[in-house]
């Protein structure tokens, strides 16, 4: 026969001969003169029939796989229908081209008389693989108005005894690997099952799982900086612990600023569960055991620009995000939700950025339809991400990020220096462990991750953004070029601070041009070919606007925004002038004029909200803001007099500091 119109795969690729709905594998060709075995043979394309009928895919009926997948030789069962009166048909191409067509028109006669409606796509194909015979009956999906059943009885007698092998209007359908009797009615007009709920077999999970473990970028990020809670104990511990409990606790929120690694973390531990899984279903498939389930199925769902309607719309949110990488199926089934009742499947989804859903109301109404998925789908846990600017409920359970200790600021940065940073990267050092030194404010800036990584982009410009969803980003170029060509002051000694240039001096120097965030489009590598500078005002300004931009690239907004809300920063950072701490936040909102600008800032953790009011995180961020303002601000005096001394000489010196920044080597 032309091999070139058999599918060979079916019987050398184990995730096309697996058995499944679709596949049913034996070891054996039936002996179609034998009424038993007869009976049988047409139960099982029956079954296969009504599964192509309700999946709208071809079925197959393998013949010559034994149980371990491998080949087994059916030539000798198909001789019997082909015996001449003198020899057996030659074991060559023609002979098992007679054998094929002799077996095609036995079939045929058998389905005329047996099935109803008439099962009209089919096909049987032989072949030679590896020197044995073996054949399939594919049967192609026919949507007929009633489903396929027994047109006739098939009775045996012995004697006066009578036997009923085949009765009419008997129906079977696969479940899972094996076939089972189904009323014909509920079939002639709506196919059940893999219509409503798909069916996943081992290949599909272990597609699923792969797909997820390679599309979970963040998951690789090297190097990772371990997580811990307020308690001091082991964030991923935690989580282990809180999976192993079962039903109990179905929902955990992980609370963090903004870059503090929470979706690193739901991204490893989803990979950490698919690889397990990946490893149980390679065991299953080869031990064929399909009724085994995976351990865990994890999901990663990402809350940014989601709009749910109903618990209920978010079950089929999670199957189909599930599916897009599984590719489970092609046309949506009709209930694929129903999967998440499956007595043997353990669920967990991870819901990564609870604060994406910004307004309040929409967070609530997220976390009340997430309750309402665990009652319905008591086998799926819930694990949240979020940013601490929303209200959580007390009745769910949350645990919140510690900051990073200085033996972890140091561990990673530390994976950057090389020869050539060395000597920044020791004066950086120095600092943050010196509280006189000008650079300590940078420890308690960094204990945030994502402060800390930008940091560390100052020592290795190549260092990798923290979380898949960035993209490759642009810096902001050297705001040294805004000096009009002015001498740059000399390095300091020792790295003290340097004196502040009176106010005077420092704006006359500065052009007409000023620069805002739409201007950052260069790289910073070429910046310092002279050497790192490492004064407090130089490393804010860096820092601050790559954990700006950073955010410009993972939301869409107007760079027209954005540069009102960088602008309104500045003011809000003069406005709280020494003499407070905090504004009300309706007086925070209006120097944004919206509340999504000043969610905005708060997600980046500049500033932050406490039962007082709205404050900026650090006093040196605040400081940097207010000098970024003054550095544009027509009237920068008016300021002067509304501030209070200390307050005015830290943001002059950081000025001074991102005007003319000092240079080390």
């Amino acid at each position: 026969m032309s091999s070139q119109f058999f599918r060979s795969e079916l019987f050398t690729e184990p995730r096309e001969y697996e058995e499944t709905p679709l596949r049913d594998r034996k070891q054996k060709f039936p002996n179609l003169d034998h009424d038993e075995e007869k009976a049988e043979f047409l139960r099982d394309v029956i079954a296969m029939a009504n599964t192509a009928r309700s999946w709208g895919k071809p079925a197959y009926l393998l013949f010559g796989l034994n149980n371990q997948g491998n080949l087994s030789d059916i030539w000798d069962d198909l001789q019997r229908y082909c015996r001449s009166e003198r020899a057996l048909v030659d074991k060559d191409e023609k002979g098992l081209v007679l054998v094929a067509e002799q077996i095609r028109h036995r079939i045929a006669a058998i389905f005329g008389e047996y099935i109803d409606p008439p099962l009209h796509q089919w096909d049987f194909r032989l072949e030679w693989l590896e020197g044995n015979c073996v054949a399939y009956l594919s049967i192609e999906p026919d949507c007929r108005e009633k489903a396929f059943h027994i047109a006739r009885d098939l009775v045996i007698r012995h004697g006066r005894r009578r036997k009923v092998l085949l009765s009419p209007g008997e129906c079977w359908i696969r479940s899972g690997e094996s076939k089972r009797d189904i009323d014909r009615r509920k079939l002639d007009r709506n196919s059940p099952c893999y219509r409503e709920v798909p069916f996943v077999a081992p290949s599909m999970w272990l597609r699923y799982f792969e797909a997820l473990r390679s599309n979970l970028k963040a998951a690789r990020i090297e190097p990772y900086i371990d997580l811990y809670d307020a308690r001091g104990k082991l964030l991923a511990a935690v989580i282990q612990e809180w999976l192993s409990e079962g039903s109990r606790r179905p929902i955990l929120i992980v609370a963090g600023p903004p870059g503090s690694g929470k979706s690193t973390l739901l991204c490893r531990i989803v990979a950490e569960l698919a690889n397990e899984s990946i490893q149980a279903m390679e065991e299953t498939r080869r031990r064929e055991e399909f009724r085994q389930p995976p351990n865990w199925i994890p999901v990663y769902f990402p809350l940014r620009e989601t709009q749910i309607q109903s618990a209920r719309t978010l079950a089929k949110e999670i199957l189909r995000q599930a599916n897009s990488l599984g590719n489970w199926w092609t046309g949506e089934p009709s209930a694929p939700e129903k999967l998440l009742e499956h007595e043997e499947l353990q669920w967990l989804v991870c819901f990564d950025g609870l604060d994406e859903l910004w307004e309040d109301r929409r967070v609530e109404s997220f976390l009340r339809q997430i309750r309402t998925l665990w009652r319905r789908y008591p086998r799926l846990k819930v694990l949240v991400s979020t940013r601490p600017v929303v209200s959580l409920p007390n009745d769910i359970e949350c645990v919140h990020l510690a900051g990073l200790s200085e033996r972890q600021i140091l561990q990673y940065l530390q994976a950057f220096v090389s020869e050539a940073n060395k000597p920044f990267y020791q004066q950086l050092e120095k600092g943050l462990s010196n509280p006189e030194s000008e650079l300590y404010p940078l420890r308690e800036i960094c204990t945030v991750p994502l402060y800390l990584e930008a940091l560390a982009n100052l020592i290795a410009p190549e260092t990798p953004a923290r979380t898949e969803e960035v993209l490759p980003e642009s810096v902001p170029p050297d705001h040294d070029q805004d000096s009009g060509g002015s001498a740059k002051s000399e390095p300091s000694e020792g790295g003290s601070q340097p004196q502040p240039i009176p106010l005077d001096e420092l704006i006359s120097d500065i052009g007409d041009e000023k620069q805002t965030p739409d201007d950052w489009s260069e790289d910073l590598v070429h910046e310092e070919e002279a050497g790192p500078p490492i004064t407090l005002g130089w490393v804010l300004d860096r820092v601050v606007r790559r954990v700006w931009d950073r955010e410009a690239r993972r939301r869409t907004v107007e760079r027209l925004k954005l540069d009102r809300w960088w602008r309104a920063t500045g003011k809000l950072s003069l406005t709280i002038d020494g003499h407070r701490r905090f504004v009300e936040d309706e007086t925070a909102r209006r120097h944004y004029s919206s509340r999504r600008g000043l969610q905005w800032v708060l997600n980046l953790d500049i500033l932050r909200t406490s039962r007082e009011g709205i404050a900026f995180s650090h006093p040196s961020v605040q400081h940097y803001f207010g000098a970024e303002h003054l550095r544009v601000d027509k009237d920068p005096h008016r300021w002067e007099k509304e501030c209070t001394p200390d307050f005015w000489q830290s943001v002059t010196t950081i000025l001074n500091q991102i005007q003319y920044p000092e240079v080390s080597y």
